[in-house]
């Protein structure tokens, strides 16, 4: 039921997106958005989602984020396992194991995902905007 529940918030804003897109843009009633989002360098809602939780993740492997945020997700790097991995070196997170649907969509299970999903490059950008500006480019072409 919450999955339920969540998909609807989002479907529910992404139509009152489009709802205002159409006033301001004055778009026919049977035209796309699409190319009217692309022109206004504006995400769908799904990808807004994942495009705050890339910032709050982003923040967290640079020590910027509030503590609280910081304590629930784990570098791998700091596992201790015994033995020195390549992949020591580059920086993923612990993705807890879940058993609901609803601790699978927990930030403290969906943020370490969702940046271990993304290219090398982009998780090693120098600063937050010139991560925002390729991540965003990421999702466009996604």
């Amino acid at each position: 039921m919450t999955e339920n529940c969540s998909q609807c918030i989002i479907q529910y804003t992404g139509w009152m997106q489009y709802l205002m897109l159409d006033q301001q843009c004055q778009n026919g009633r049977l035209e796309h958005i699409t190319p009217v989002l692309r022109q206004l360098h504006w995400l769908p809602v799904s990808r807004r989602i994942d495009f705050k939780l890339a910032l709050l993740m982003y923040q967290i492997s640079r020590g910027l984020a509030p503590t609280y945020l910081q304590d629930r997700c784990r570098l791998a790097s700091e596992v201790s396992s015994g033995r020195r991995l390549r992949s020591a070196n580059v920086p993923t997170f612990m993705v807890p194991r879940t058993r609901t649907k609803l601790r699978d969509r927990s930030f403290a299970a969906a943020g370490p995902r969702l940046w271990n999903s993304l290219p090398g490059p982009l998780r090693q950008s120098e600063t937050l905007a010139t991560f925002k500006r390729h991540f965003k480019t990421f999702l466009f072409s996604y």
